[in-house]
């Protein structure tokens, strides 16, 4: 959570309800919603620090924060290349190494994550995360909460549903459907499994702040 959304260094708390992340700093941790509902008018914006393939968990926490009066903050890597003529949503996470060419779109909770290729005229859904050295050739669309595994290539213009997921390494020639999940060189589809996100938590917030408002 943070008290200056400009300025990811001001970032003031952290929740982490589970407890099970071994956190090395000064800020303050929020074990609880109740406690995370009480705080809530202190922030003024957050980021959503979930990986792996959760964008659509991304989303649905990001959504609710934002109906709540927070800005998504963006966190851009200084080592990461992006394009002006690119743009990539709020909320989203940029990190080292990563580059975006020209006449992108990436939507809002997305991951880039360390050394991915986004190439030309390519676009990106809400809460998709392009994992560490993916590379995503020119005029490729990859729809909502969709994960690209990492060191995984997608080629020129193919399309990539919303919810897929391309395991490591893959590498895919032809287009994608909903929720698949492809692996191999040329890319295979295993199955298909749509995303899931457990609200339970989401909902107690959602209670708790109800009961004080």
């Amino acid at each position: 959570m943070l008290r200056d959304t400009e300025k990811l260094s001001d970032a003031s708390a952290v929740f982490d309800p589970l407890g099970n992340s071994d956190l090395t700093t000064d800020l303050e941790i929020i074990r609880d919603v109740k406690t995370l509902a009480k705080r809530l008018p202190d922030f003024d914006g957050f980021v959503v620090c979930i990986g792996n393939q959760n964008g659509f968990a991304r989303v649905k926490i990001g959504e609710f924060l934002a109906e709540h009066g927070l800005l998504p903050v963006s966190v851009f890597s200084p080592w990461a290349i992006l394009d002006p003529t690119s743009q990539i949503g709020r909320g989203s996470v940029v990190m080292p190494g990563v580059i975006v060419q020209k006449f992108c779109s990436v939507g809002g909770y997305a991951i880039l994550n360390t050394g991915a290729c986004i190439d030309h005229e390519c676009t990106l859904g809400r809460g998709v995360h392009v994992m560490g050295q993916a590379a995503v050739a020119g005029r490729v669309t990859v729809g909502a909460f969709a994960t690209l595994g990492t060191n995984s290539t997608i080629l020129p213009d193919v399309a990539v549903g919303a919810g897929a997921y391309v395991g490591a390494g893959s590498v895919v020639l032809r287009d994608i459907g909903e929720d698949a999940v492809v692996v191999g060189n040329p890319a295979r589809t295993l199955r298909h499994a749509s995303p899931q996100f457990d609200g339970a938590l989401l909902t107690a917030l959602a209670t708790e702040v109800a009961r004080l408002a």
